[in-house]
């Protein structure tokens, strides 16, 4: 299949992911671009707390749950706001037609974000190769069995989606992307990795940069040369979302920090910081309430993200609240208010921070650099040793100067700040109970912090484009006649923008897109699945019953029978337990006709196929279970099936 071929499955996608949340974005009052930024993240909500309630009811998750969910909410917002209103004004709620932007605005959203969607979606297609690669990499056998799992059961509730049993009782795992792309494969009949790649693509060349470009305006309000500067920036940083496509693989992160943006931008607007008059307060609330709920559910790392990164705006929102009671002269005891409320706050953060964290089993991860380098690399926005891109640094560095010049939005820079020390931490500190308590919520490891400075960097670089075309203004004021006529505005503001685009497009970001094109590379020797090992099992159900359960080693791949063939995996994912008569098969299978334990276990289980994919497993792992080892050699086994050394045998000696 080539991405071509793909173009009805990515409109369905389009669909799904952005539809409910337009129309509960809507429902609450938002619009402009608000309103387009707030979708992606509104309907991850519907979705992640969706999928909850649905299997809490009994109801299997698909597009209809779904759309009963927005539906309700919808009405429930609108029948909430008309009271509300009416209370208020002393008269009902009237819909109103609110002109349209000028097109002056249309043009430069629909040019900022047409930019970033064409420089993402041409590297993405150039990593991933095609719509039907996947991902070779540790987490991807989990992400790919969740997602035929939710199709399967129709259980995609975040509190039970970590043991894949749909008898398993809570088993909390972040489930929003699997149940977002499993709307998607379920409702289209694609293949998951086809449906995975095509979620994934929109999260990187659409959500991502419409968060980034309503963040700035948050920041510099209806200006329109940082939103485009924005776009041109979307797809400039190495460690996201580039990184999140090679590493792990960390699909739940690439969604929740894709939705960051979006998040922060609200909680600016709800204590009263953005430079537009919209959103409202309340709506600004509402927004980040609903929005957040779908951010802890992609990955609960980025929500005490958010959290740590509201700090200097909530500081900020202090000392102006201070500052307006001593010119106000109102008595000295309104000071205690905002105290009050930044105290609470920090002790709730607090509890949290140390609450809400992997285990220190599972936060394992070594520091990788020195302070000092690590301290460049995140000043540079060039994390895990990769290449500086000068125009970011450069437009970074300028947004630095301007932001403190002109006395705007220091929370900002602390936020900014407040990204780099958290890397310099995971990345320079040495492994102890500091690093631990400062970075442990993203389990020590540097490659999820070093996707995080993007979100805040992006913001202050932008700024640094603002500072050079205010600059090129001055000059054209103090100019000759000619060069004061609009054309040239739009000139200049088309060379800025396209310069930014083209030369952050450097050795950095083509280094990223490299390193995780070698992710989706399949080859005879793929370390995950190789293409004999694919071959096979895309022909598996011509041997395999569709009640049987296969047996397998999901080190070398082979659960991914679950995922791709549609056929049960006794271990399902990396990392799954294997108790009871599953123990006895994956220790005792190659003594099948001598040992007695072995046919009652296989009868409990409906287990008579196993998958040899050889020794090679992931990671260069070495947990090959012994009852799997040299079947070609078992006696009461048949080979069913090859491609190369990817082999299929049945269990006969139970017969």
């Amino acid at each position: 299949m080539s991405w071509l071929q793909t173009a009805p499955n990515v409109i369905a996608a389009l669909l799904i992911l952005f539809v409910p949340g337009l129309v509960l974005a809507k429902a609450l009052g938002a619009r402009g671009l608000i309103w387009w930024s707030a979708a992606a993240p509104l309907t991850v909500s519907l979705s992640s707390v969706g999928a909850v309630a649905a299997q809490l009811i009994h109801v299997r998750w698909s597009l209809l749950p779904l759309i009963g969910f927005t539906v309700i909410s919808s009405v429930v917002v609108i029948v909430v706001r008309y009271i509300y209103h009416s209370r208020k004004h002393k008269e009902p709620l009237r819909l109103r037609w609110r002109p349209l932007p000028r097109l002056r605005s249309i043009a430069a959203f629909a040019v900022s974000l047409g930019i970033a969607a064409f420089i993402l979606t041409v590297r993405f297609i150039k990593i991933t190769g095609s719509p039907e690669h996947i991902s070779q990499t540790y987490d991807n056998v989990f992400h790919l069995n969740a997602i035929r799992f939710i199709i399967d059961s129709g259980r995609g509730s975040s509190l039970t989606l970590g043991a894949l049993d749909p008898n398993g009782g809570i088993s909390f795992y972040p489930g929003a992307w699997h149940d977002i792309v499993a709307l998607l494969a379920g409702s289209t009949g694609i293949s998951i990795p086809v449906s995975v790649n095509i979620m994934n693509l929109l999260i990187a060349a659409l959500v991502w940069p419409l968060g980034a470009m309503m963040l700035v305006k948050q920041v510099h309000g209806n200006r329109l040369i940082p939103i485009m500067i924005t776009g041109a920036l979307a797809g400039a940083f190495a460690s996201f979302p580039y990184l999140m496509l090679e590493f792990g693989v960390l699909y739940p992160n690439l969604l929740s920090i894709a939705l960051l943006p979006f998040a922060l931008g609200m909680v600016i607007g709800f204590l009263g910081l953005a430079k537009t008059p919209r959103p409202e307060r309340l709506l600004a609330f509402l927004l980040l309430a609903i929005s957040g709920a779908g951010l802890a559910l992609s990955h609960p790392s980025t929500a005490m993200t958010l959290m740590v990164f509201a700090i200097p705006p909530l500081i900020a929102w202090v000392f102006r609240s201070i500052s307006t009671v001593y010119r106000s002269k109102r008595p000295v005891g309104f000071i205690a208010f905002p105290l009050i409320i930044f105290a609470a706050y920090i002790g709730v953060a607090y509890y949290i921070w140390v609450t809400i964290r992997p285990t220190e089993k599972a936060s394992f991860w070594p520091p990788i650099t020195t302070v000092p380098r690590a301290l460049g690399e995140a000043l540079s926005s060039a994390p895990q040793g990769g290449f500086i891109s000068w125009t970011v640094l450069l437009l970074t560095a300028l947004g630095i100067v301007y932001l403190i010049a002109r006395r705007r939005a220091f929370w900002l820079l602390g936020c900014f700040l407040l990204s780099c020390a958290l890397y310099i931490v995971v990345a320079g500190f040495p492994a102890d109970q500091t690093r631990s308590f400062y970075t442990g919520v993203w389990y020590n490891d540097s490659n999820r912090l070093a996707a995080i400075l993007p979100v805040v960097a992006i913001v202050v670089a932008s700024s640094g484009g603002l500072w050079i075309a205010e600059t090129l203004a001055k000059l054209k004021r103090v100019s000759s006649n000619w060069l004061r006529l609009p054309i040239v505005s739009v000139v200049a503001t088309a060379v800025l923008i396209g310069s930014v685009a083209y030369f952050c497009q450097g050795e950095s970001v083509k280094t990223a897109q490299v390193n995780a094109a070698k992710a989706y590379e399949l080859t005879a020797s793929s370390e995950l699945l190789s293409t004999d090992e694919l071959t096979l099992l895309s022909r598996l159900d011509n041997f395999v019953p569709e009640d049987s359960v296969v047996i397998d080693n999901p080190w070398t791949g082979a659960s991914l029978v679950y995922a791709i063939s549609d056929r049960n995996a006794l271990i399902p994912a990396i990392g799954s337990p294997a108790v009871g008569a599953s123990l006895t098969v994956i220790n005792k299978l190659n003594k099948v006709a001598s040992d007695p334990a072995v046919c009652p276990a296989l009868k409990a289980l409906n287990s008579y196929y196993v998958l040899d994919f050889g020794p090679q497993e992931i990671n260069q792992g070495t947990e090959g279970f012994a009852g799997l080892d040299n079947l070609a050699a078992a006696s009461g086994l048949k080979l069913l099936a090859s491609d190369g050394e990817a082999k299929l045998y049945q269990v006969t000696a139970c017969n």
